[in-house]
This record gives C-alpha cells, sequence and structure tokens, in this order.
C-alpha cells in the first residue's frame, strides 16, 4: 500500500472510528494462523464479537436463536449457492440417465449443505430428495 494512501485515508478512517468507540485489531492479529478469530480469510466478520455485540444489545436472545440471527448475518449467500448448485445440476440434458451424475449431485448438495452450522443430516435427506423429485419432473 503507498504510504500515500494509507496517510492520507486508511489512517485517518481508522483513527475516526476509533474515536466513535470501534476496538481496532491490526489484521495479522486476526490471521488463521495467529489466531480463533476466524478459520479462512474470507471469513470477513468476526464471529465472537458479532454475538457478543449481538447479545450486548439483546440481552434476552436464546442462544439458539442468537447461532441463527449470527448464521443468517454472516452467511446470506448459502440459499444463492444452493439454487446455483442446483440450476447447473439440472443443465445437464441427460441427467437421469447417467447414475455418475446424479451421485455427483447428491453429493455436492450434501457438502453445501453440511458446510453450514444449520446442515444437519434431517435437513440434507429433506433438501436432497426434494430437488431429485422436482429434477425428475423438469426431465420427463
Amino acid at each position: 500500500m503507498s504510504s500515500d494512501e494509507y496517510d492520507k485515508v486508511e489512517q485517518p478512517a481508522l483513527e475516526q472510528l476509533q474515536s466513535l468507540g470501534w476496538n481496532y485489531i491490526h489484521g495479522s492479529e486476526l490471521s488463521p494462523d495467529n489466531s480463533d478469530e476466524r478459520i479462512y480469510f474470507s471469513d470477513v466478520v468476526l464471529e465472537s464479537h458479532l454475538q457478543s455485540s449481538i447479545q450486548r444489545i439483546n440481552p434476552w436472545i436464546s442462544e439458539e436463536n442468537l447461532r441463527k440471527v449470527t448464521r443468517d448475518l454472516i452467511r446470506p449467500q448459502t440459499v444463492k449457492q444452493l439454487v446455483t448448485a442446483m440450476e447447473e445440476a439440472t443443465s445437464i440434458v441427460e441427467f437421469f440417465k447417467k447414475p455418475d451424475e446424479v451421485k455427483g449431485v447428491r453429493k455436492s448438495i450434501k457438502r453445501t449443505i453440511l458446510d453450514e452450522e444449520f446442515g444437519s443430516r434431517e435437513l440434507v435427506t429433506a433438501i436432497t430428495d426434494r430437488f431429485m423429485e422436482l429434477a425428475k419432473v423438469k426431465f420427463k
């Protein structure tokens, strides 16, 4: 980063946010190698900090609702990812004539769902079965 950008943009922004009560943590302290704050560099929301803030604002919130709210705020793309995976799968014209393709799609759907905290086996089965039913109707 150029010194000019840091001096004229980034540093003043950091100082302003700190003056408003925000905590500043240098990025190197939050790397997956140096911290338990996040698993991947792509995790842009610090889940533990978010949950602490939600609990501070809503002291009555249950653990289950806290988990749901956190998940919804952090992972809003999950549904879009599932829809995209399903659209890609249904674009295979000979879908049901290729058992290996069916297995691959089922595994892909399961993997996508299980990557999320709410991915219970029952949910995986329900979503996978429903998707396969819809795909059969489409390719009749």
